[in-house]
This record gives C-alpha cells, structure tokens and sequence, in this order.
C-alpha cells in the first residue's frame, strides 16, 4: 500500500462522515475553523503512515533515503525466486469418495441383490 503525500482529501472526507453531527452543532461563523481542526487532527493522530503501519493497513514505512536500497532488496528477492504454481491452502481440496460401492454384477458373475 502507499501512502498518499496529499492527506487532506481523505480526512476532508472522514471529517465529513465522521464530524458531520459534531460541525451541525457549532456556530456557522465558527463552522469553518473547527472543520479545519478536526482535519488537521485526523492528519496528525490517524493519517500517518506509521500508525497505519501499526495497524497492519500496510507493511512498513519506508524511509525516502531507503527507497532504492528496498527496491533492489525486493527484485534481488524475486530474482532467486522459482516460478512454480504452489497450492493455496484456502482453496477447497478434492474430498475422496468414501461411499460403499455396489458390486458390478457384471465383474462378480451375480446381481446385487439391492439392484433388482
């Protein structure tokens, strides 16, 4: 996941959803203003990228310094990779037929005596 360096219109957008009761009860001359704290909050408490990253939304920050050091650690990675289908374990496997099977009358010679 990347973290967007523009961060207002997404807490432009969460203040909207989240603040919309909250900015219903203050003086329209004062609307403006507290809408302006309640996003520059949301950008310093919940929009960093490594709250988010502490919060599993994604993997690591990676520093702008590091950037190409990552990049080559990365396709270094998936150079030594094989490529190969592996199993994916949530699919379903195949469930073996466990069933009692009925003689075939025509290898054993009688009729099944279920069949007739």
């Amino acid at each position: 996941m990347v973290h967007r360096a523009d961060r207002g219109e997404g807490a432009a957008s969460a203040v909207g959803i989240v603040g919309k009761r909250e900015l219903a009860e203050v003086p329209a001359d004062q609307r403006s203003a507290v809408r302006d704290f309640m996003i520059n909050s949301y950008n310093a408490i919940v929009a960093t990228p490594w709250i988010a990253a502490e919060r599993g939304h994604m993997d690591a920050v990676i520093e702008p310094a590091r950037t190409r050091l990552e990049i080559r650690h990365a396709l270094r990675l998936l150079r030594e990779k094989e490529a190969g289908a592996e199993p994916n374990p949530s699919q379903t496997q195949p469930v073996p037929d466990v069933r009692p099977r009925r003689p075939d009358p025509q290898v054993s010679g009688t009729a099944c005596q279920n069949c007739t």
